[in-house]
């Protein structure tokens, strides 16, 4: 067999694996949905998976800017694929100009509202309290103590 030949064979079967793991994600997550962030990421997202999720995505919405908004993002791992609840961009705060997250508002209630189980909320409060903001005070970044 010619190696452009075996290179198409691979890629097919690579593609039917993948089209399996997807058609046993919509068996469990019949909502499923495919979503894409502002860099075309790709994400499968379902309703459903708030209640069962057992970590969270936590990221900035840009690397460049000292103030990007913070999401938080839970999700399931089922095969190789993660499924996050169905709003990709739930933010909590933002990134403080000197470092660390400052958060806003309440975050017990944007938690809250936003349906977040008990172990979620655990993993949001721990990022939170290990990147507290940090100040300027007389020429020295010092760690905000609140």
């Amino acid at each position: 067999m010619s190696e452009s030949i075996s290179k198409l064979v691979t890629e097919l079967k690579s593609k039917a694996e993948e089209a399996a793991e997807v058609e046993k994600l919509l068996a469990e997550f019949p909502d499923l949905e495919v979503r894409y962030d502002r860099w075309h990421k790709q994400y499968f997202t379902s309703k459903s998976v708030m209640p069962i999720a057992t970590d969270v995505m936590i990221r900035h919405s840009c690397g460049c800017c000292n103030d990007s908004p913070l999401y938080v993002t839970p999700y399931v791992i089922r095969g190789s694929s993660k499924v996050f609840v169905d709003d990709i961009t739930i933010c909590i705060g933002e990134r403080s100009f000197y470092g660390g997250e400052e958060p806003s508002g309440d975050l017990e209630e944007i938690l809250e509202r936003n349906g977040f189980n008990d172990l979620c909320k655990v993993i949001v409060r721990e990022h939170l309290a290990t990147h507290k903001p940090l100040r300027l005070v007389e020429d020295r970044l010092v760690e905000d103590d609140d």
